[in-house]
């Protein structure tokens, strides 16, 4: 349980999500997907990641 990925960088989101990058990103400037800032990078939390990836991406 230990070695789960617990936060997702943009891309991998957007990988994991099939959508693009660009999408992730629009979408968290524009204040549907919640993120923090880790090392210079947005991160955004697994659940959410699983979330969209159950539930689409719409």
């Amino acid at each position: 349980m230990e070695n789960e990925k617990q936060w997702y960088t943009t891309m991998e989101a957007a990988k994991a999500i099939e959508v693009s990058q660009s999408w992730i990103i629009k979408m968290i400037q524009d204040g549907k997907i919640p993120f923090v800032w880790f090392g210079g990078r947005r991160k955004i939390k697994a659940e959410t990641v699983e979330e969209l990836r159950t539930n689409g991406s719409k």
